[in-house]
């Protein structure tokens, strides 16, 4: 069991999961559920101050043709089998946008055509993937539940903790959202998710597929500063509310609730420019400035 999503953005696509993993009946372990293919693809440069001295940069690496990113809930043999077999179809040289979407829905077709028929009906093993799609003139997200492909023009979650996910997505999604703003609800979502529903559970994994076919995956420390600025706003938030629902809370009172409520989220804004500041200053010792 586990929880995966994916959001399409203004700037490229982001597909994130938690680690959890169900083993036989009663075992458990940590393991990653987003899958890249090729499984060494370009990633964005790290930006630096510059020299006048210093040599020029090397050349941008060569993107492939196609990039695929996979994320998904069900039993893990057969999604590993699942998402190879889509990758073998839609990674041919040549092929436009339109014609890898055919191929991937061909995949998932031909797929369930030849295992599922192997199991009895009532024990045949069913998977849900979200896959996000890149090449260089178009990208796209697309659902894939049991043999149908559905393209997906917002977002869209699989796995056992759907339907928080999706409570929490509809609050917070908007359309044109950039990446850097789906990576902040993906966090958020991961952690409640992870903290209520059972067999979701483990890290928070966030990965970007940006629009010129960079991968990256957000850091440990960006997971965990998020995990802990949204449980401090969850904890600001609550006497705020208690206080507007309250027919008994006085103009003044309320008024005083406001002002804690804004202070605690100017100071986190402030926190966060000044780690910013703190990175760029490092980053500027590093080159020895």
């Amino acid at each position: 069991m586990t929880i995966a999503a994916g959001f399409r953005c203004n700037d490229g696509i982001i597909i994130c999961s938690d680690t959890l993993e169900t083993v036989g009946d009663y075992g458990k372990r940590k393991q990653s559920k987003i899958v890249v293919k090729p499984s060494v693809c370009p990633t964005p440069p790290i930006p630096m101050p510059r020299r006048k001295s210093d040599p020029p940069l090397p050349p941008p690496p060569v993107r492939p043709e196609c990039i695929a990113v996979f994320a998904g809930a069900g039993e893990a043999d057969f999604l590993d089998k699942l998402t190879d077999s889509i990758w073998l179809h839609i990674n041919q040289s040549g092929l436009s946008f339109d014609a890898r979407v055919g191929a991937l829905e061909d995949a998932a077709i031909e797929f369930h055509q030849k295992y599922w028929p192997v199991y009895p009906p009532d024990q045949r093993p069913e998977v849900h993937l979200v896959v996000a799609l890149w090449t260089s003139d178009k990208y796209g997200l697309f659902k894939v539940i049991g043999p149908i492909v559905n393209e997906v023009i917002t977002y869209e979650s699989v796995g056992y903790g759907i339907s928080l996910s999706k409570y929490i997505c509809d609050r917070f999604y908007r359309k044109s959202m950039s990446m850097r703003d789906a990576r902040i609800i993906s966090v958020y979502m991961l952690e409640e998710v992870k903290e209520h529903v059972q067999w979701c559970g483990g890290d928070s994994h966030v990965l970007s597929l940006s629009a010129s076919g960079y991968t990256d995956y957000l850091t440990d420390f960006d997971v965990e500063w998020g995990k802990n600025r949204f449980a401090r706003f969850d904890k600001s938030l609550g006497p705020l509310l208690v206080a507007i629902g309250d027919s008994s809370t006085s103009s003044e009172e309320f008024v005083q609730h406001l002002r804690v409520f804004v202070a605690r989220m100017r100071k986190m804004r402030s926190e966060l420019v000044e780690l910013e500041a703190a990175i760029d200053s490092y980053c500027e010792m590093a080159r020895g400035k």
